[in-house]
């Protein structure tokens, strides 16, 4: 999985992730220092929507086996 998502949502369970915790999280990826290789500025907006694709993905995902698993 992406690291910026485990870093910053891989502790919390998924009834605990809601829409402000999601924003906060692309917000801090625009913030200066969230590239992780010491370069100034922020991610670019191409890496930061590949991110949050793979954050919707992965979501959804789980989301599914949580309702599959109710519905057995």
């Amino acid at each position: 999985m992406n690291k910026r998502i485990l870093l910053q949502l891989g502790h919390l369970q998924m009834d605990k992730i809601n829409s402000m915790l999601i924003l906060d999280f692309i917000n801090k990826l625009e913030c200066d220092g969230s590239r992780g290789d010491d370069k100034s500025g922020g991610l670019s907006s191409a890496t930061i929507r590949i991110t949050i694709g793979f954050c919707v993905i992965s979501l959804a995902v789980q989301l599914n086996g949580k309702l599959s698993k109710k519905s057995l």
